[in-house]
């Protein structure tokens, strides 16, 4: 299955001296993950005029053109995009979908800047799940469009997802390959060079604390670690736009934190990141802004002193998202079904 996915891309992933284990350390002369900006060093920065129609930088592509012009490229590519400067890097226009008769999302208009993080939040059947969907072309929407950076999905979606960086909730790999494996195939499905590719899996195994067992299948990880590989390979194209469908699952504390803090810094250099949890607490203190949807429809954006006004008093974000989502009252549910349940006692 897997050759037949990708046309023969797993052939010979060690043939270009790509295969040998990544040394224990940031790659030489490298900075930390945190530290640079989306598509930094050899990636197009964001808002780089230069910018070919697919999405990437000439550096980034192949041919290789040598180590004097990539030295000139980078540093053009490190100035390139204004600082404060806001744009959307996704949107959603006027966008519908229907599945047979049940429609599962109804006129959304929303957009997601660069420089923010995004919560999509929304009780079960809301419809996030569709917007993501709908944001990654697997699916079209019935009506409205869906671009990002300025790219179709439909008319465009090459151009579109080579912007693109998701991460999938339950982390979905490929079982008998290894992390640096993993990385290797979405160096060559990106096109990026091999000095790219090899520099940018240094770092990204490194700074997910993944280099020990780099050479591993992931068949054999937690879900915890798979879903680090799963973040490593969304990364390593420096993608302007990162979605994470319930990244926190699986993590410990340290990499729930580091991931957190990673979420800050992609966006405050000027990338763009939307998020979808059920840990509201989580989402208060990480995402800028929130979007609420309930029963396919957007029935509440904005930061949460914004909301909190629309829901017309100073309640938390969980209050906030059960007012603005119409869902049932939590405690009344629970109320009730204990009404009809009870815990077996030893007496029982």
């Amino acid at each position: 299955m897997l050759r037949a996915r990708h046309g023969g891309q797993l052939d010979g992933l060690g043939d270009r001296g790509l295969a040998t284990s990544p040394a224990g350390g940031r790659a030489q002369g490298g900075a930390d993950l945190q530290s640079q900006p989306p598509q930094a060093r050899q990636g197009p920065a964001l808002g780089n005029p230069d910018r070919t129609a697919e999405g990437n930088s000439g550096a980034d592509r192949r041919p290789d053109r040598g180590r004097g012009h990539r030295r000139g490229r980078r540093k053009l590519l490190r100035t390139a995009f204004p600082r404060g400067v806001k744009r959307p890097l996704a949107e959603f226009r006027g966008v519908g979908k229907r599945f047979g008769e049940h429609l599962a999302l109804a006129d959304l208009d929303l957009e997601v800047f660069s420089g923010e993080v995004l919560g999509l939040l929304g009780p079960n059947g809301a419809g996030k799940t569709t917007a993501l969907r709908l944001l990654c072309g697997l699916i079209a929407p019935s009506e409205g469009s869906v671009t990002i950076d300025g790219h179709d999905t439909r008319l465009e979606p090459l151009a579109a997802r080579r912007h693109l960086g998701f991460v999938p909730d339950g982390a979905p790999l490929y079982a008998n390959l290894s992390p640096l494996q993993h990385l290797q195939l979405v160096g060559r499905l990106h096109d990026l060079t091999d000095e790219r590719t090899r520099e940018g899996t240094r770092e990204l195994l490194t700074s997910l604390d993944l280099s020990d067992r780099s050479g591993e299948p992931v068949g054999h990880f937690s879900r915890g670690m798979r879903q680090r590989v799963a973040l490593a390979c969304a990364l390593l194209p420096r993608p302007a736009l990162l979605v994470l469908d319930e990244p926190l699952t699986g993590l410990d504390p340290p990499g729930a934190a580091m991931l957190k803090a990673l979420l800050r810094g992609w966006a405050k250099r000027g990338g763009a990141v939307l998020y979808t949890s059920h840990l509201l607490d989580v989402v208060e203190r990480v995402c800028d802004r929130m979007a609420i949807l309930g029963k396919g429809r957007l029935v509440g954006v904005g930061t949460l002193e914004e909301l909190r006004q629309r829901a017309g008093g100073d309640e938390s974000l969980e209050q906030v998202f059960t007012r603005l989502a119409k869902s049932a009252d939590p405690e009344a549910e629970a109320a009730a079904l204990l009404a009809h349940t009870a815990p077996r006692t030893g007496g029982d």
